[in-house]
């Protein structure tokens, strides 16, 4: 593997265990990931073309687990203004 590579496997578990937090009813700041994301796609983008070719499927894990994460957020945002009524 390579750096870039283990890089985005370190973020997509990271996605997955805030998904699982926010699930069990944990919403943390995101910031520092959000950043660590856009840092490796900035650098994905200024790879060789050979290199962000491979990586394509690495991105398409983490579009899919911030979409994940992105709908739980959204699940737990709407549980509390449910509450609040």
């Amino acid at each position: 593997m390579t750096t870039l590579e283990e890089r985005f496997e370190t973020l997509i578990a990271r996605i997955e265990d805030a998904a699982r937090e926010v699930e069990s009813g944990q919403l943390g700041d995101y910031d520092a990931l959000n950043k660590e994301i856009m840092d490796v796609c900035i650098e994905t983008q200024s790879a060789a073309p050979e290199t962000a070719k491979a990586l394509q499927g690495h991105m398409g894990k983490i579009i899919l687990r911030l979409d994940e994460l992105a709908a739980g957020i959204t699940a737990y945002k709407n549980n509390i203004e449910k509450e609040k009524k």
